[in-house]
């Protein structure tokens, strides 16, 4: 696991995306804060001391660009099943790029695909999993694993998520989400649910009914694509 390790970063994934070509395949990015870290939509990440910030490069060879998304939601994955493991086993995944803890934010992924003369280069996964916080300034409720009670060192959480991913990165290079679908979907409690979600500045309500081979949310009669990778 290589690391490029920072003080303070506006933002990891800016860092990492406009350093890509001097980055390795499995290169990443750390901080130990962010002055301009960001999530889907352009919302703010708030990067306080005590939570951990990095991101990924990966660089994958003969890849469907159908897969992108399913790099985001493998992500998620290997953040759920490594909160599980400290001790948050109240964690779920919400789609298409959240974790949840007690019905607040504990985890947020970016992605951001990398092209140069019209062709995928790789792809950047930002990740910001509250660890040390006691207390998170948010507009929207945020827990940390420490507000839980539980004690991590984010180093040790960073090798869990790194180590869980490097399981389901080749799966997923090679079918896409159908890898993890069923893995994904124990922890993924809105199906038959009524939910609300924006993507790509749409909103979007409706009885949920789970999620298609694709990863994308099927929603009454609609079908809504994870919109998160730019």
């Amino acid at each position: 696991m290589e690391i490029l390790s920072f003080e303070v970063l506006p933002s990891t994934n800016t860092y990492a995306c406009q350093n890509f070509d001097a980055l390795a395949d499995g290169q990443i990015v750390l901080a130990k804060t962010q002055t301009a870290g960001r999530g889907r939509l352009k919302r703010v990440w708030l990067s306080a001391e005590g939570g951990l910030y990095f991101s990924l490069v990966v660089k994958p060879q003969n890849f469907k660009i159908d897969f992108l998304g399913s790099l985001t939601q493998a992500m998620a994955l290997s953040v759920l099943k490594t909160l599980h493991s400290f001790g948050a086993k109240e964690a779920v995944l919400k789609w298409p790029n959240d974790i949840l803890c007690q019905s607040k934010k504990i985890c947020g992924i970016l992605s951001q695909a990398v092209f140069k003369e019209g062709g995928l280069c790789g792809v950047v996964i930002g990740v910001g999993v509250n660890i040390a916080q006691e207390k998170i300034d948010s507009p929207k409720p945020a827990v940390s694993l420490k507000m839980l009670g539980i004690e991590a060192k984010k180093e040790d959480v960073l090798k869990e998520i790194i180590n869980r991913f490097n399981i389901y990165y080749p799966q997923v290079c090679k079918q896409g989400f159908k890898a993890i679908k069923e893995e994904f979907l124990k922890d993924f409690p809105f199906v038959n649910k009524e939910i609300k979600i924006v993507v790509d500045k749409k909103e979007f309500c409706g009885i949920c009914h789970g999620l298609d081979d694709k990863g994308q949310l099927l929603l009454d009669d609609k079908v809504v694509n994870i919109g998160d990778m730019e």
